[in-house]
């Protein structure tokens, strides 16, 4: 995974270095996204993949916010995997490939900010004000 990060870094480089000279403005607007993505925490710039709607979230959604919020007030790491082996989450039938998937989704809405590497996925402010009480 990170050698094909890597590559594809490499590859969106040379194409940007070939484009500036063309275009220097286009160049500069698009490096800060690409150091972002790459370099902090991950911003999906993809369409929640399809059949996803967020903007009621769901069941699902709802048990996943909750699970990262009990395993961050645990301070315990709350990615996928870890995710996964939660009892709450498996009765809901979300493996690993499905939370990937939601966790995704989630992320596009806002509700989480997805760390580097092992840092796990962190709630944001709006998915907090999602889980409070009415």
């Amino acid at each position: 995974g990170n050698v094909r990060e890597l590559k594809s870094i490499t590859e969106y480089l040379s194409a940007l270095e070939r484009h500036r000279a063309q275009s220097p403005a286009a160049v500069r607007r698009l490096v800060p996204d690409l150091l972002e993505e790459f370099f902090r925490h991950k911003t999906l710039s993809a369409p929640a993949p399809a059949g996803v709607d967020l903007s009621a979230p769901g069941e699902q959604d709802l048990a996943i916010l909750r699970q990262i919020a009990l395993l961050r007030r645990r301070n315990k790491p709350a990615g996928r995997y870890s995710l996964a082996r939660q009892d709450a989450l498996r009765s809901l039938g979300l493996t690993v490939t499905r939370l990937k998937t939601r966790l995704g989704a989630l992320a596009k809405a806002g509700y989480i900010s997805v760390g580097r590497t092992r840092q796990g996925v962190f709630l944001t402010a709006k998915g907090a004000r999602l889980l409070q009480p009415a």
